[in-house]
C-alpha cells in the first residue's frame, strides 16, 4: 500500500513465503515487513525520512553438508544397497518401542545401525531447525540551509537475534545428543554530512564531508549434551548423560570516523575525485587506534569528443590511487 501528496509519501509492504523443501520433513517460513515515508516542510527545505523492516524466518530440516552423520545423500550413496526398497524404508522407520528400522543391524539382538541410519529415521528423528528476527532501516532528516548547501543527520540500525537447533535421537547410529547456539547483534552507525553542489560556466564542483559513530555489539553463546541422552525424545540440556558443554562470548566495536571526498568537473568530460578519511578504532592499541587513508582519481570521457561515431556509446578512461585503511576483530593481541 502506498500514498503520496506534494510534501509526503508513504509505503507499507508485507511479503509471505511458504517453502517446502525437496527433502522429506523440510521446511521454510520468511515474514517480510517494510515501512517506508518521507515528509518536507512547506519551504521544501526541511525533509524527514525513514526506511525500516522486519524480517522473520523459520526454517525445518536444512540439509547438512559435508560427510556428517545427517546428511542423507551422502550417507545412503555411500552405505546404501541398489536393491533396497525406499518405501519400506519410509512406511516403516520406527518400532513401537522407538527403536529404529533399518537394513543394517549391528547384530541379531541389536537394532542399531551399522555405519548409516535409515534416511528416513534421520529426515524425521535428526532434523535441525532455527529460527531468525532481524530489524534493520534508517531514520533521518535534511536542512537544506542555501540552494546548494544541504546537511544531513542519519541513523542507521540492523539487530537481528538468530537461534539454532540439533538433535540426534536416541537409538540413532551415532550418539544421541542435543545443541543449541543463540547469536545476538546489533550495529548502530549515526552519520552526519554537509553536502554542496554548485554548477557555473563549464565547471561543476561537489563536496561531502561529515563523520560517523559506530558501535557494534555481538553476543554468542552455545550449548552441547555430552556423553548422549538420558531421556529419549527429551532435547534439553538438562538431559545430558554428563554435564553438558557450554561457551559463550562478546564483542564490543566502535569506531569514530570523519571524511570527506570532493568532485570537480570540467564540460562533463573531465573529472578529478579525491577523499579523505580518518577512521578511530577502539581494537587497537590507545595511542594508536587512529588511521588515515586517502584517494584521487582522474578521468576522461573521451566518447563525448566522439559523438558521431556511430561505433561508439561511451568510452571513458580512469586512473587512480589509493591507500585502505582497517582494523582488527575485538579482543586480539
Amino acid at each position: 500500500m502506498s500514498q503520496a501528496t506534494d510534501r509526503a509519501s508513504a509505503r507499507i509492504s508485507y511479503t509471505n513465503t511458504d517453502l517446502k523443501g525437496y527433502l522429506p520433513n523440510s521446511s521454510q517460513q520468511k515474514n517480510v515487513f517494510n515501512v517506508a515515508a518521507t515528509l518536507t516542510s512547506a519551504d521544501k527545505k526541511l525533509e524527514t525520512f525513514t526506511n525500516l523492516t522486519y524480517f522473520n524466518s523459520r526454517a525445518k530440516g536444512r540439509s547438512e553438508i559435508g560427510y556428517g552423520d545427517n546428511n542423507v545423500m551422502v550417507k545412503f550413496i555411500q552405505w546404501g544397497h541398489r536393491e533396497l526398497d525406499m518405501r519400506e524404508l519410509k512406511d516403516l522407520y520406527i518400532m513401537p518401542n522407538g527403536s529404529q528400522v533399518s537394513w543394517n543391524r549391528s547384530a541379531w539382538d541389536d537394532p542399531t545401525p551399522a555405519y548409516s541410519n535409515n534416511p528416513y529415521w534421520t529426515r524425521y528423528m535428526n532434523y535441525q531447525n532455527d529460527g531468525r528476527n532481524r530489524v534493520y532501516g534508517n531514520v533521518g532528516v535534511s536542512y537544506k540551509i542555501l540552494p546548494e548547501l544541504k546537511f544531513q543527520y542519519k541513523s542507521n540500525l540492523d539487530f537481528y537475534v538468530d537461534k539454532q537447533y540439533e538433535r540426534n535421537a536416541v537409538n540413532s547410529q551415532e550418539l544421541s545428543r542435543y545443541f543449541e547456539i543463540s547469536r545476538q547483534q546489533y550495529e548502530l552507525n549515526n552519520e552526519f554530512l554537509l553536502m554542496y553542489n554548485k554548477s557555473f560556466d563549464d565547471f561543476s564542483i561537489n563536496v561531502n564531508a561529515g563523520g560517523n559513530i559506530m558501535k557494534r555489539h555481538y553476543e554468542y553463546v552455545y550449548g552441547e549434551t555430552s556423553g548422549g541422552l538420558a531421556l529419549p525424545l527429551f532435547y534439553n540440556l538438562k538431559n545430558s548423560v554428563s554435564p553438558p558443554a557450554a561457551y559463550n562470548l562478546q564483542r564490543k566495536k566502535a569506531i569514530n570516523s570523519v571524511f570527506g571526498n570532493a568532485t570537480l568537473g570540467w564540460k562533463d568530460r573531465l573529472y578529478v575525485d579525491a577523499s579523505l578519511r580518518n577512521d578511530w578504532s577502539s581494537t587497537l592499541p590507545q595511542g594508536s587506534n587512529s588511521y588515515l587513508y586517502p584517494s584521487v582519481t582522474g578521468s576522461f570521457i573521451f566518447s563525448e569528443l566522439l559523438k558521431d561515431a556511430s561505433w561508439l556509446t561511451f568510452g571513458k578512461l580512469r586512473l587512480g590511487y589509493a591507500m585502505v585503511g582497517n582494523d582488527t576483530d575485538p579482543y586480539l593481541v
